[in-house]
């Protein structure tokens, strides 16, 4: 890099550092953020302009921090506790391994579907139609018959050329107690505790039968399992956990005696209040300053009772 770039590119580093300096965030937010900002103009295989478009893009978000834009703030945060933090880190195993699943190629898919069909509570439409005469027990004959025969379309073309046996299909999408009752009460404490601007998914779903009153096929059956999956799992990668040692340390820090007066107040108090940690058995620690928040919609009218 000639003299004159890297002149330019040491100012600019400098620049984004004082303007961190200035922001005076707490200090796990600040270390990572300095050794990010470190690391990006020190990697030698990044090319020049994509070093300056990165810092440019974080200075955006520093300058709006600096002039008391509480959302430049909350981005500043979440990307100090979450986005520069792995998920392996920040959630106990069960659910990680969930969330960061690949679910691409169709033996990928197969698995996810193997390992995490039985977390859904699935019925059948047909039962409300009880009324007309053997339709129930038509569907019901049928579908057992399609759930255990074998499915070709399950079988791969290598071992089809090597002779191997495709496997006959489960009969029934069994329940995985400890992982559905995981993730029920999960769902739960979303549903309490957190702001959230996606539709929370359900834990169950309804299979329609076709128009001839009969089962779907077993591999139309098989996709609707998957997509309310992915719907699922797309939800927890919007709304994370962060690590538990992160949230007793925000805790401290926004209890701070100094806290008040700090210029990103309002952007702490909003990120620490829509954020939560996971414990091994899937509880919520949420932040103590949900301890002076006005509570959510749903309680507001008993929160009012009880300060008349």
């Amino acid at each position: 890099m000639p003299p004159d770039q890297k002149q330019v590119l040491l100012e600019f580093y400098r620049s984004l550092n004082r303007k961190l300096l200035n922001l005076k965030l707490d200090a796990v937010a600040d270390r990572r953020l300095r050794n990010w900002l470190r690391s990006q103009f020190k990697d030698t295989a990044t090319p020049l302009h994509r070093k300056l478009q990165e810092g440019k893009r974080f200075d955006l978000i520093l300058d709006g921090s600096l002039n008391g834009h509480y959302k430049s703030g909350v981005k500043l945060l979440r990307m100090a506790y979450y986005d520069l933090i792995s998920f392996d880190a920040r959630a106990p195993k069960w659910l990680s391994d969930f969330a960061r699943a690949k679910v691409y190629s169709r033996a990928q898919k197969d698995r996810f579907f193997s390992e995490y069909s039985g977390i859904l509570k699935i019925t059948h439409d047909i039962h409300d139609f009880k009324s007309i005469p053997g339709l129930v027990e038509k569907y019901m004959i049928n579908l057992q018959q399609s759930e255990t025969k074998s499915l070709p379309s399950n079988h791969s073309i290598t071992d089809i050329l090597n002779g191997v046996k495709p496997a006959v299909q489960s009969s029934t999408y069994g329940s995985k107690k400890p992982l559905c009752s995981l993730f029920s009460q999960l769902r739960t404490q979303y549903k309490d505790h957190i702001d959230h601007d996606w539709a929370l998914p359900q834990l169950n779903l309804k299979i329609p039968p076709n128009p001839a009153g009969l089962p779907l096929s077993p591999s139309v059956r098989r996709n609707l399992i998957l997509v309310k999956l992915l719907q699922i799992k797309r939800f927890i990668n919007e709304y994370p956990p962060m690590k538990m040692e992160d949230m007793e340390h925000l805790n401290n820090f926004v209890k701070s005696e100094t806290f008040g007066s700090h210029p990103m107040s309002f952007a702490y108090e909003r990120f620490t209040r829509d954020s939560f940690a996971l414990t091994k058995n899937g509880k919520f620690k949420l932040s103590k300053i949900r301890d002076f928040s006005i509570p959510p919609p749903k309680n507001l009218f008993n929160y009012y009772v009880s300060v008349k």
